[in-house]
Formats: C-alpha cells, structure tokens, sequence
C-alpha cells in the first residue's frame, strides 16, 4: 500500500481518494485461535502539500476468535479512524512534532496500518456483552440455560 506522492504532484493532483484491501499480518493477533476473518479495507483521503502529506480515513477489518467465556466461534467488527501527517525524511530533522517521515516520495502505509491495528486490538472477545460463561462444574454453556450447579 504505496502512496506515490511524485506522481500524485507530476498530475497536479492535491487530494485524492484510495481503497485498499488487504490481509494484515496474522502475527499481530494475541487472542489464542483468532483470526483475520476477511481483508481490511482501507478507505483513505491524501491531501498533498508543497512540504508535507495529510492521510485520513477509516480502517477496518475483522476477527474470528473463540468468545473468552463461552468458546462460542465470534466475530468482531472492528473500525479505526485515523488523521496523519507525514513529512518528507529531509524535513523531518528540523521538526520536532510526531510526524510521520516518508522517503523518496513513496509513502508505504503498511507498517502504519499494522500498528493501527496493533493498538486497536482487544484483549479478549466475547459473543455478546453479558456472556454468562461455561459452567465450571460440568461445562454447560450457561447462555443457554442454568445447569442448577452454584459455586460459592
């Protein structure tokens, strides 16, 4: 996912539209037996200045995981909005701000989009909010009825 900001100016393009999908790298998961469940897509906005690139949009993409409580197979849907700016690597030295920096007028999205969705990962997944669990006596899913065991 290369944004070539030569090209875009070569056009005299300022701002211009681009949707991406993509697998991200299943080593970003750390939910035991989940999964990227379909591609991520990524719907983006570049606006392109004299001196610096702005990316904004939204990212999305999905999990298939057991639920933490009940085993039940769950999916969520997840969605990341984001706002950047990313600035030539020769100018980068003289800011001091969190600026992203680009090289050789190619912006590689790929390692932001991973750490986008790094951050944004859950620790568990659950099936539904008020997931009752496994009974821990004999296993029943107590989403589907009391099996009459109480722990204390």
């Amino acid at each position: 996912m290369i944004i070539d900001v030569y090209k875009l100016r070569l056009i005299g393009k300022e701002e211009e539209s681009f949707k991406f999908d993509f697998f991200p790298n299943r080593a970003l998961l750390s939910i035991p037996e989940a999964e990227f469940s379909a591609p991520a897509q990524a719907d983006i906005l570049v606006e392109v200045y004299p001196e610096e690139v702005y990316i904004s949009g939204v990212l999305t993409y999905k999990i298939s995981a057991p639920c933490s409580r009940c085993l039940k197979n769950t999916e969520s849907f997840r969605s990341i909005e984001f706002d950047e700016r990313f600035l030539p690597s020769q100018r980068a030295d003289e800011e001091e701000d969190s600026a992203l920096v680009y090289e050789r007028d190619k912006i590689d999205l790929t390692p932001y989009f991973n750490e986008l969705i790094l951050t944004d990962l859950p620790l568990s997944i659950l099936c539904k909010e008020n997931c009752k669990g496994l009974c821990p006596v004999c296993g029943q899913d107590l989403n589907a009825g009391d099996c009459g065991h109480h722990i204390e």
